[in-house]
């Protein structure tokens, strides 16, 4: 890679790739099993999304600048965060959705382990706030898939492919 080549510097790294498409099957298989008699397969599908948030927030301390807390941070504080080579890092609308995300996993996250005690199990204000948080993050991920189809549009390149591939940092920017 000569030392001006940007197209080989990847914006997903192979741990953010595999992290989202934990929460993507951890997703479907989640709402799938709700709606089936495999109540184990649901819970361990939940602590796995909770394991993912944490997996995240671990890697918000790494090296790699596109999921680094640091600049996720300086978005939310200027608008936008850039590497020194001047490249796009974070947008604040970007940092809001991710952190939106996380947020809604855990909220399910929670109030589906506070169903499994003996004093919630069969509560139904308890089932109530675990399925609003849920329909709350399947609401707010279909809008992040929205976003990304119609900015997928705008730039006349399917985006959701830089996802499997790695995607550059040259790509963000078309």
């Amino acid at each position: 890679m000569a030392v001006g080549d940007r197209s080989a510097v990847r914006r997903w790294s192979l741990s953010q790739r595999l992290i989202h498409a934990g929460f993507f099957f951890g997703l479907i298989g989640g709402w799938w099993t709700a709606h089936t008699a495999a109540d184990d397969l649901h819970e361990w599908l939940g602590w796995g999304m909770v394991a993912l948030v944490g997996a995240r927030i671990l890697l918000g301390f790494g090296r790699h600048p596109q999921a680094q807390w640091r600049g996720m941070a300086w978005a939310l504080w200027r608008g936008v965060a850039t590497d020194p080579a001047g490249r796009l890092l974070w947008q604040r609308r970007s940092v809001v959705s991710v952190l939106m995300l996380l947020l809604l996993v855990l909220g399910t996250g929670v109030t589906g382990w506070m169903l499994t005690w003996e004093t919630l199990a069969g509560d139904d204000a308890a089932e109530q706030w675990h399925a609003g948080f849920f329909n709350a993050l399947l609401g707010w991920v279909i809008l992040h898939a929205a976003v990304v189809a119609w900015l997928s549009l705008r730039a006349r390149r399917w985006r959701a492919l830089d996802i499997v591939r790695g995607g550059s940092f040259d790509s963000i920017s078309k």
